[in-house]
Order: C-alpha cells, then sequence, then structure tokens
C-alpha cells in the first residue's frame, strides 16, 4: 500500500521533539503517532522539547 506523504500530512500538524541527539518530526495520522522525519544532532541535553507547526500545503 502507498501512501502520499505530501497529501497525508496536509491540513495535519507536524510536532518537532528533541530526545538526546535527535529530533523527530511527528504527525498523528489514524490515532497513532508516525515519524515523518529524523536527524542527528549534536547536543548537550538529554531534555525533551516539543514544538508543534500546521502543513498547510
Amino acid at each position: 500500500m502507498k501512501i502520499d506523504l505530501k497529501k497525508m500530512l496536509e491540513g495535519k500538524t507536524v510536532t518537532t521533539i528533541v530526545r538526546g541527539d535527535y529530533v523527530f518530526k511527528t504527525v498523528e495520522h489514524d490515532g497513532k503517532e508516525i515519524v515523518v522525519g529524523v536527524r542527528l544532532v549534536i547536543t548537550n541535553s538529554s531534555r525533551r522539547i516539543e514544538n508543534s507547526e500546521l502543513v498547510t500545503e
């Protein structure tokens, strides 16, 4: 089953979560949190930071 990611994300809120050395971009779809992007960053932090943004197009 192939899903068009751009179509799925349209109108949804993408949450940015920082956990340790990783930055995750997640979106809620059908009651589940789906990771749509991950990036490795070097930080001195083990805290969790969340930021949300609405995808419009």
